[in-house]
């Protein structure tokens, strides 16, 4: 995870966590009666905890796959590659995050399965380009060699 997105899971966290100590505390004063509101209200921040980290790594997929597309158009297909696995990674463990077939994860991984598709197929040109060129090479060698 990058560092920027770290961040801010850990002061969501530490902030979760004193909501959850002072829930606590309310309720061991208030009673029963309260005890169930509160215990709704920290199960309501924990909703909106993973919710929120589902869409932080829905971002942070979407910045690897950004980056995988720019190095596609560079011609670097391995690190391409690399981009789109680590996109796969978090597109994976936002959808543990978010409601099923959230419609924000069901779009980025229409988007990876589309640039690497396009990945592979620039790599398959790119790859073709170079087997004529090596072709022709060979065959200008082999014309310098009878000629000589």
């Amino acid at each position: 995870m990058r560092p920027e997105v770290q961040r801010h899971f850990s002061v969501l966290d530490r902030w979760l966590g004193r909501l959850a100590n002072d829930a606590r505390e309310a309720t061991d004063k208030l009673g029963s009666g309260t005890r169930e509101g509160l215990e709704r209200l920290v199960e309501a921040w924990r909703d909106a905890q993973s919710r929120l980290s589902g869409h932080l790594r829905l971002i942070e997929a979407k910045s690897f796959l950004i980056a995988a597309r720019r190095l596609a158009a560079e011609g670097d297909f391995v690190a391409a590659g690399n981009e789109l696995a680590a996109a796969i990674r978090d597109a994976k463990e936002a959808a543990g995050f978010l409601p099923s077939k959230d419609a924000h994860v069901v779009e980025l991984t229409r988007e990876i399965d589309q640039a690497a598709a396009d990945v592979k197929a620039k790599a398959a040109s790119t790859v073709a380009h170079i087997e004529d060129a090596l072709q022709r090479n060979e065959q200008l060698l082999e014309e310098l060699e009878r000629a000589a």
